[in-house]
């Protein structure tokens, strides 16, 4: 064997390449005129250096049989984490007459930084550190099959990387060796094509091209996943070390993708776009120079931002420059999951709304919307509006200028609603109104002459509210209701409705006529009306109500005359009265015709816990209705007890409900002094509803 070995590590970088050369030359000289004897050649060459990579610890063989072995202990590439370390190149026929030396069918392995081995056949050719090149048709990783390609050109070391079905497994196995944090398990496969220029100055530019396929993650938490995603990314890249920029055309066209609480379908609803990111390392700032994308029946948008991921959310920067919504699919896919539980989980949704707006500093700056011809309904909530169209703006300054709603039509239950405008202004956290606002309501309206909110979203929410209800008939309503028909008319006065500190209040009565009587409620207040347990406290007073309008729509019975009704210190926990001291009673000197019929006798003895059917009986149910002179009733709850009473005391240990007048006189007592509320409301209940036969 014939070893020629030398140390070139301390010889300046272009003598170091010109012994290095020459060494080359003479082992190669050398190997040509031993060919016919058995022998080998080892060089050691040391270190080599060229623009973009630097070997380390490189030796080369040649024996008798035209074999030739290259191996280099480290080989460090500009823009690489890590060397590569054990390379080794094995060629059985080397083409080394005159250089460049050749190297077809060679076979090559190494371990790279942090992913392990690979091996596979190779072609090289080398003439000098400016020509030389390196390729690999396949070669074989613990992730799957790549191909290889490197030379260095005039800009610099050029590299071609690609591979058709990269195991996504083994690849989130690789970045867990990198340090990359790992929280999913991956399945799939990825093909990739990257070419990349590397750099003296070590400046790095590349394009790439992935595409993925049967793309499955999961989540220990499960609240992110996958299922068969098909994902496609185009585009190029390029850094300086100091900045980054990376420009890239990216498709979803099949799959499904969990979000909590966001599932989205690819395969109906696919995703496309573009975008362009660019970093700063000096300032930490990551920017979203510009997004563009497009999501059948979903949405289409454009976008830009920035953001310190050092820093808090507080400090993003975020334009929507566009973002155009169609429903129902946006509402479906993003709006709905959030409202999984809630009264309004069921909305269905139409039409088109645009979006621009900006948040500065992790908050919203400004907000300009359109909506176009968008309808919502609700089947729970049993209301819905229809063609809705307009422009809503707002400022965090509060310079925003005037927004206006219009719609065609709505429901509230049964109840229909004409179209109408709202014109208002919001800025900041407030909103006003701008003009008087009318909602017509079958031959009426709802008359809203001032609404004013502050503080929205916070605890300290404040607004005020003025309102008149303006003549509703009362049969029109109630049949659109659905409810029992009355006659007469609705109307009423909402004075200086207000919200604040978490308690709605009213300023002054609350007024109202309806059954041909006057109603006013009084002391209005009502805490937390918007949380999980709101309490109302009230008087109510209503005098002179028609008794044949009243009573004439149910099945109780038909009275004739006035009725006062006092209820004092109302309470209402989330809605149902817990405490009151009620009364009704018959006007003192009312003039008006009292009549009752039996069947209205017979129901208000059952309340009070008295006899029933009596009058169906002999003589007395030869008489359709009775003269009175008053009727009273009282009620005290408090502890879900009701403590009743009437117009005064009666034998043996009742109470008057009526007191009969003229001749057959009639007297209606009532014996159950306590009774449970819950039960006093089915007692009611079962009356309104009973069909037994009025005796005439």
């Amino acid at each position: 064997m014939l070893a020629v070995g030398r140390h070139l590590g301390s010889v300046p970088g272009r003598f170091r390449w010109l012994h290095t050369r020459r060494l080359l030359l003479v082992g190669i000289g050398l190997f040509w005129q031993a060919a016919g004897n058995a022998m080998t050649l080892e060089m050691s060459v040391g270190d080599v250096a060229g623009p973009g990579w630097q070997a380390h610890g490189v030796t080369l063989q040649w024996d008798t049989h035209r074999a030739a072995r290259l191996q280099a202990e480290r080989i460090a590439l500009a823009g690489l984490d890590g060397p590569i370390t054990a390379l080794a190149l094995e060629c059985p026929q080397p083409q080394a007459a005159a250089l460049p030396v050749r190297c077809e069918g060679g076979h090559i392995s190494a371990r790279l930084p942090r992913i392990g081995g690979v091996s596979g056949n190779v072609r090289a050719a080398f003439a000098d550190k400016r020509t030389w090149s390196v390729s690999t048709a396949r070669l074989d990783t613990p992730f799957g099959p790549l191909a290889l390609d490197f030379s260095p050109s005039p800009q610099g070391l050029r590299g071609h990387l690609s591979s058709s079905g990269l195991n996504l497994a083994g690849v989130t196995k690789a970045l867990s060796a990198w340090g990359v944090k790992r929280r999913f398990a991956a399945s799939g496969r990825a093909d990739v094509d990257l070419q990349l220029l590397l750099r003296d100055d070590r400046k790095v530019s590349a394009r790439y091209k992935i595409g993925l396929s049967g793309l499955t993650l999961s989540e220990p938490s499960g609240r992110y996943a996958s299922e068969k995603l098909a994902a496609s990314v185009t585009g190029t890249a390029a850094s300086d070390g100091k900045s980054a920029r990376l420009q890239a055309a990216f498709a979803l066209p099949a799959g499904q993708l969990y979000w909590e609480p966001v599932f989205a379908d690819f395969g109906v609803h696919p995703l496309r776009g573009q975008a362009e990111l660019a970093w700063a390392a000096k300032q930490r700032r990551l920017e979203l120079t510009h997004a563009v994308f497009e999501q059948d029946g979903v949405a289409q948008g454009e976008l830009s931002g920035a953001l310190d991921p050092a820093q808090p959310v507080a400090t993003a920067a975020l334009q929507v420059r566009t973002l155009t919504v169609q429903f129902p699919g946006f509402f479906e896919v993003y709006v709905k999951p959030f409202l999984a539980g809630k009264p309004y989980e069921d909305l269905q949704s139409a039409g088109h709304a645009t979006l621009r707006a900006a948040v500065e500093h992790g908050k919203p700056a400004r907000l300009d919307l359109d909506l176009q011809d968008l309808s919502v309904d609700s089947a729970r909530l049993d209301a819905g509006v229809v063609g809705v169209d307009g422009k809503v703006q707002w400022d965090a300054d509060s310079t925003a200028g005037e927004s206006h709603v219009q719609w065609r039509g709505g429901r509230f239950g049964k109840l229909p609603l004409a179209g109408s405008v709202l014109r208002f202004r919001a800025g900041a956290r407030g909103v006003a109104l701008t003009a008087p606002f009318l909602q017509p309501v079958l031959d009426g309206a709802l008359s809203v002459k001032r609404f004013e909110a502050a503080n929205l979203g916070a605890p300290d929410l404040e607004a005020r509210f003025d309102a008149q209800v303006e003549p509703i008939s009362l049969d029109q309503l109630c049949r659109a209701l659905g409810w029992p028909v009355f006659s007469g008319k609705l109307s009423g006065v909402l004075p200086g409705l207000r919200l604040h500190a978490g308690v709605l209040a009213v300023d002054g009565a609350l007024t109202a006529q309806a059954f041909d009587g006057a109603v006013a409620v009084t002391g209005l207040r009502v805490t937390d009306p918007l949380g999980p347990l709101p309490q109302l406290s009230a008087d109510v007073r209503m005098r002179g109500l028609d008794l044949a309008a009243l009573t004439g729509a149910f099945s109780f019975g038909r009275i004739e005359g006035r009725l006062d009704i006092d209820v004092d210190a109302l309470r209402l926990l989330a809605w149902r009265p817990v405490a009151f001291q009620a009364r009704m009673q018959t006007p003192p000197a009312d003039p008006s015709r009292h009549r009752i019929s039996q069947r209205a006798i017979d129901n208000i003895s059952s309340i009070g816990g008295g006899p029933t059917g009596v009058l169906s009986r002999g003589f007395m149910s030869l008489f359709k209705d009775f003269d009175y002179d008053r009727i009273g009733l009282s009620c005290v709850l408090s502890n879900g007890v009701c403590r009743m009473d009437g117009i005064g005391p009666a034998p043996n240990g009742g109470y008057y409900l009526v007191t009969g007048r003229w001749l057959p006189r009639i007297d209606v007592i009532g014996y159950t002094h306590d009774v449970s509320w819950d039960v006093l409301l089915q007692q009611v209940d079962n009356v309104r509803h009973a069909q037994k036969p009025e005796v005439r």
